[in-house]
C-alpha cells in the first residue's frame, strides 16, 4: 500500500511539473480545441488557467447547451465578461430562463455573426434589440414567442432585420403563432441559402418540418397562389409556404440538404427538385416515390446522408445504385422498407462493399429472417461494416433460424457452405443444433438429440416455475455458435450506440404508430445470446425493447459491468410481463453504471421498490430518469425519492407514469419540486397515473418541457435521424 501511495504521489508531481512549465502559448493552443463548457471548467482549475483564457480569443465561438454539469449562471457570467469577443453564439434549450435574463445579456454582444437561441424564451422585443445591436448577424435560430407581434411596429422591424440574413431557423409551438408570423415573408427582399422550419407539437406524428440548404441564395416569399389537392391534416397556408420555399430553392439547382418528411411536402408540386443533382443529405421518409423520383435518386453522386424510412417500393437495385455512386455515404436509414429487403440483400451488400465510411445504419422494423438451413445473412453483411458506430436492428433478425424439422441424416447431406465465413471454423451437423438455454440448471435436451442418445438426457432436479417451464418446453433450435450478434460484435467492435427492438414493439408513448405484430422468432432470443454485447467496450447508448424471451435478464449485469462508458440505457418490455422474476437483476446492473446519464424503462406491471431507487445512488452523473409502468406500483415513501435526488446532484428530469393514485402522484411531485426546484432551475418532474398520462392533455408543455418529451419520454430511434442546427424534422 505504501508503494502504491508513493507511486501516485510521484505521478501527481510529474503532472504538476509539466503543467507549471508548459508555455502559455501551448496551453492556449490546447484550449482552442475544447468546447466552451470545457474551457469554463478549466478556468476553475487554477489562476494560471484563468489568466491564459482571459487574455485569449477562444471565446469567439461561444457554444453551449443545457446538457452540461455547469450551471446556466456560469455560462451567462462568462458571456458578460467576454461579450466583446464573441462572434458565434449558440445558446440552445435553456427553457427555464426568462427572456428578461437572457436578452439583456445577449444584447451586450456587438460583433455577433451567428445567433442560435432555439429552445429559449426570447421575446420578439428582446430579439429585435439583439439584432439592432448586432447588424452583422447572418445566421439566426429562434423559437417564435406566442405574442410575437405585441407591438404594432414589430412586423416592419422584423422585415428590415431579416434582410441581412443568409440563414434562418424557426421553431413555433402553435399553428396560430406561425400564421401570425407569416406576413414577415411578404417582403421580396429576403434571400437565404439555409432555411429551417419546425412545428413543436410533441403529441402528433404529423409534424411540420422542413430544412433546406443551398449553395446559392433563394427567395423566401409567400405568394398568393394556392396549391390544390393537399393533405387535409395540414394547414393550407403553411403548406403553400413550404412547397413554394422548396421549389424556389430547387430553382437554384444547388440544393445540398433537404430534410422533409413525406407528410410535409407533396412531390407532385416540387418537380424542380428532380433536376438538382448536388444533394449531400436528403430525408424522404414517409414519401411515396414514383418512377421519376427513383430514377432521379439513382443519379445522385454526392450523398452522405439518406433517410428513406417508410418509403414504399424502394427496391434493392436502387440501393445498389446509390451505394455505387455515393462512396462517401456515412448515414443510412432503411427502417420499414420491408417490401424490398425481404427478397434479397444485395443492395445492402453493395453498401457494405462500396461505402466504407458508413457510421450510422438503421434497419429497424424490418422482418429480415435467415433461411431454413442457413445463418442470418443480414448480420453477416453488417459485420463487414468495420467503421460502423451506430446501429439499430430488429430483434428477430438476430435469430439463426436452423430448421427444427430437419432430420440429422438430412442435415449431414447439407453442404456446410452456409456456415459463416467470419468465424473461420467448421461445425459438424449434429453440433449445429442445441437447446435454446443449455446454461439453465433445469435444461432439457431437445427431442431430436435426446432420442439419439437417451443416456445424455438430464434429470429435472429443481422445482419448475412459469419461466423455467417456458424455457424447458421450447423446442425451437438455434445455431450452436450463438445469435446474429456474434458477427456484428466481431466486425463492428467500435459501436457506440446499439438499438435492438422487436418489429412489433409498440410503446403508447411513441409518435410512430406501429401496425406490425410481434415476431414469434424474437421469443427465441435468450438471456445468454446478449452476452456478446459485453465485448463492445466503447458502447455509450443501449436500447433493448420487446425481448420477451430473456427471462430475468441476468446478462444485463455483465453488460453494464463490461461497458463502463455506458451513458444511456433504455429497457422496454423485456422478459415476461408481470412475472416476479422479470428484470429481477436490474438493480445490480444499475450499480455498475457509474457513467450513466439517462435511464428509461417501459415495463408493464413492474414495481418500483426502494432498493431499485437506491441502485441509482452510485450514478453520480445521472440527469434524467423515466419509469413507465402500466399497472405497476411505486414505493409510497417520500424519503426514497428524496434520497435519490440528494445522491444524484445533476438529476433534472424525473418522470413516473404508473398505477399509483393521482393523490399520491401530486403529493410526490409537489414535494420534489418544493425541495429541489429552487436549487435546480431546469428541474422538471412529471408524475401522473398511467391512464392520465396517455390523454391528449396529460403530458403537456405546462408540466413537461418539449425537450424532455421529445428526447426522453417518447420512444423513437435517434440513429440515422439527421439534426440540423437544432432542428429535428
Amino acid at each position: 500500500m505504501l508503494w502504491q501511495l508513493k507511486k501516485e504521489t510521484q505521478a501527481k508531481s510529474i503532472i504538476r511539473y509539466i503543467m507549471e512549465h508548459v508555455a502559455d502559448e501551448i496551453l492556449l493552443r490546447i484550449f482552442s480545441y475544447l468546447d466552451t463548457k470545457d474551457v469554463i471548467t478549466c478556468c476553475m482549475v487554477s489562476k494560471r488557467f484563468r489568466r491564459v483564457t482571459e487574455d485569449s480569443a477562444i471565446y469567439k465561438n461561444f457554444n453551449v447547451d443545457h446538457n452540461s454539469c455547469l450551471s446556466s449562471g456560469a455560462y451567462l457570467n462568462h458571456l458578460r465578461k467576454h461579450h466583446s469577443r464573441v462572434e458565434k453564439l449558440v445558446f440552445q434549450d435553456f427553457f427555464w430562463l426568462p427572456s428578461t435574463k437572457l436578452a439583456p445579456t445577449f444584447a451586450r454582444c456587438k460583433n455577433l455573426v451567428e445567433l442560435n437561441v432555439t429552445g429559449c424564451k426570447i421575446t420578439s422585443a428582446g430579439l429585435l434589440k439583439i439584432l439592432a445591436n448586432n447588424p452583422g448577424i447572418k445566421k439566426l435560430g429562434w423559437t417564435i414567442s406566442e405574442n410575437v407581434f405585441s407591438d404594432e411596429g414589430h412586423l416592419e422591424n422584423f422585415k428590415s432585420a431579416f434582410k441581412n440574413l443568409s440563414s434562418l431557423i424557426l421553431h413555433f409551438k402553435t399553428l396560430r403563432t406561425f400564421e401570425i408570423f407569416l406576413p414577415v415573408f411578404d417582403s421580396k427582399d429576403l434571400f437565404v441559402n439555409e432555411f429551417g422550419l419546425h412545428y413543436l407539437k410533441s403529441s402528433s406524428s404529423n409534424t411540420y418540418g422542413i430544412y433546406v440548404k443551398t449553395q446559392d441564395k433563394f427567395q423566401l416569399h409567400l405568394e398568393d397562389a394556392a396549391v390544390t389537392n393537399r393533405f387535409l391534416h395540414f394547414n393550407l397556408l403553411i403548406m403553400d409556404f413550404v412547397i413554394q420555399t422548396v421549389s424556389k430553392a430547387a430553382e437554384t439547382k444547388s440544393i445540398t440538404t433537404l430534410l422533409a418528411r413525406g407528410n410535409t411536402i407533396c412531390w407532385r408540386h416540387i418537380e424542380p427538385v428532380l433536376t438538382t443533382y448536388t444533394f449531400e443529405k436528403i430525408d424522404l421518409s414517409l414519401s411515396v416515390l414514383a418512377k421519376d423520383q427513383m430514377t432521379w435518386l439513382s443519379k445522385l453522386k454526392k450523398l452522405e446522408y439518406v433517410n428513406v424510412s417508410q418509403v414504399g417500393h424502394f427496391k434493392s437495385n436502387l440501393m445498389k445504385a446509390i451505394a455505387t455512386n455515393c462512396p462517401k455515404l456515412s448515414a443510412l436509414n432503411l427502417s420499414n422498407c420491408e417490401d424490398w429487403i425481404n427478397k434479397d440483400l444485395y443492395g445492402l451488400e453493395a453498401v457494405a462493399q462500396k461505402c466504407t465510411n458508413l457510421r450510422e445504419l438503421n434497419v429497424s422494423n424490418l422482418h429480415i429472417h435467415s433461411g431454413d438451413d442457413q445463418l442470418n445473412r443480414l448480420c453477416s453483411i453488417i459485420g463487414e461494416m468495420k467503421n460502423l458506430k451506430k446501429l439499430s436492428i430488429p430483434a428477430c433478425s438476430l435469430v439463426n433460424n436452423i430448421s427444427i424439422k430437419q432430420s440429422p441424416e438430412k442435415a449431414g447431406k447439407k453442404s456446410m457452405s452456409s456456415s459463416p465465413s467470419w468465424k473461420g471454423e467448421t461445425f459438424k451437423p449434429s453440433s449445429l443444433l442445441v437447446s435454446l438455454d443449455s446454461s439453465n440448471p433445469s435444461f432439457t435436451a431437445s427431442p431430436s438429440t435426446s432420442a439419439s442418445n437417451p443416456a445424455t438426457t438430464p434429470e429435472k432436479t429443481h422445482p419448475t416455475t412459469r419461466l423455467s417451464r417456458q424455457l424447458n418446453d421450447d423446442e425451437t433450435l438455434v445455431s450452436a455458435i450463438g445469435s446474429g450478434l456474434d458477427p456484428i460484435v466481431k466486425g463492428c467492435c467500435g459501436l457506440e450506440e446499439l438499438e435492438i427492438v422487436d418489429v412489433g414493439f409498440h410503446s403508447p408513448f411513441n409518435r410512430v404508430v406501429c401496425d406490425q405484430f410481434i415476431c414469434p422468432l424474437t421469443s427465441n432470443l435468450r438471456d445468454r445470446n446478449f452476452q456478446e454485447i459485453c465485448k463492445l467496450k466503447n458502447l455509450k447508448k443501449l436500447t433493448l425493447a420487446g425481448l420477451s424471451g430473456v427471462g430475468a435478464f441476468n446478462s444485463l449485469v455483465d453488460i453494464t459491468s463490461a461497458c463502463t462508458k455506458l451513458e444511456s440505457l433504455s429497457i422496454a418490455q423485456c422478459g415476461l410481463a408481470g412475472h416476479s422474476n422479470a428484470l429481477m437483476h436490474l438493480k445490480n446492473a444499475l450499480k455498475n453504471c457509474k457513467s450513466l446519464k439517462h435511464f428509461r424503462m417501459d415495463q408493464p406491471h413492474f414495481h418500483i421498490k426502494e432498493d431499485l431507487l437506491e441502485a441509482f445512488h452510485g450514478c453520480y452523473h445521472l440527469q434524467t430518469v423515466t419509469f413507465i409502468n402500466k399497472n405497476g406500483k411505486a414505493n409510497k415513501s417520500l424519503s426514497s425519492f428524496v434520497n435519490l435526488f440528494n445522491n444524484c446532484k445533476f438529476l433534472v428530469g424525473f418522470f413516473l407514469f404508473s398505477g399509483i393514485t393521482q393523490t399520491d402522484c401530486q403529493r410526490l411531485q409537489s414535494t420534489l419540486m418544493k425541495k429541489f426546484g429552487s436549487s435546480r432551475p431546469p428541474l422538471s418532474v412529471g408524475i401522473l397515473p398511467y391512464h392520465m398520462a396517455l390523454k391528449d392533455d396529460g403530458i403537456s408543455e405546462k408540466n413537461v418541457p418539449y425537450l424532455f418529451t421529445r428526447d426522453i419520454i417518447y420512444f423513437e430511434s435517434s440513429i440515422a435521424v439527421e439534426k440540423a442546427n437544432g432542428l429535428l424534422v
